[in-house]
């Protein structure tokens, strides 16, 4: 497999039109999105970061709703599903239009997809719209990064005290089996 720096200078159909850096809060997605589109910039790509905040976001399906957050208040698994893929349709047109490589803060793994898994989709439609997803991006030849942390608890522990040291991140789900953000450091994380 190519290295980033090696795909610039490919033939195009090889060219990676689009990263995606990927992990959890507080793993340093924005930095290394930054990191790359700057270094993209500076080899004379024309490279643009696209921030987890963005707003309005050009794949994020739950821009439009009231709830944004929270979008089972507001629409159905299938609805997001379908909302999400035309996003990213729309998105995947618009890029191989342009000469700029898009570097996404997240949204592949985040996002959407994490609402579905809030929403408590059925595996079929999340499969399904994985395998979708997969195939509207494959045009743009993607390189996905993806930041491990070793000790997640850890790593939410420490982002929550960053970034909500009043407990002003943690939102409700209306399910007690469905916690997100630092209400998850209580999680039994060993099993």
């Amino acid at each position: 497999m190519a290295s980033l720096s090696e795909s610039c200078t490919e033939e195009p159909s090889n060219v990676h039109r689009l990263v995606i850096v990927e992990g959890i809060m507080g793993s340093g997605k924005s930095t290394t999105m930054r990191f790359i589109a700057k270094h993209l910039q500076e080899a004379g790509r024309p490279a643009v970061h696209i921030h987890e905040r963005t707003n309005p976001h050009p794949v994020r399906a739950t821009d439009e709703l009231e709830h944004w957050f929270e979008p089972w208040r507001d629409t159905t698994p299938e609805d997001l599903a379908d909302r999400a893929l035309a996003r990213w349709t729309a998105f995947v047109e618009y890029t191989q239009s342009s000469t700029d490589i898009p570097v996404l803060d997240g949204q592949l793994f985040h996002g959407d997809l994490t609402h579905l898994l809030l929403m408590e989709a059925d595996t079929a439609l999340i499969w399904g719209y994985i395998r979708k997803l997969a195939t509207v991006i494959a045009p743009l030849n993607p390189f996905v990064v993806y930041l491990w942390q070793e000790d997640v608890e850890e790593a939410i522990i420490t982002v929550c005290a960053e970034r909500a040291p009043n407990g002003s991140i943690i939102r409700s789900t209306g399910s007690s089996r469905l916690p997100t953000a630092c209400a998850m450091v209580s999680w039994d994380w060993t099993g």
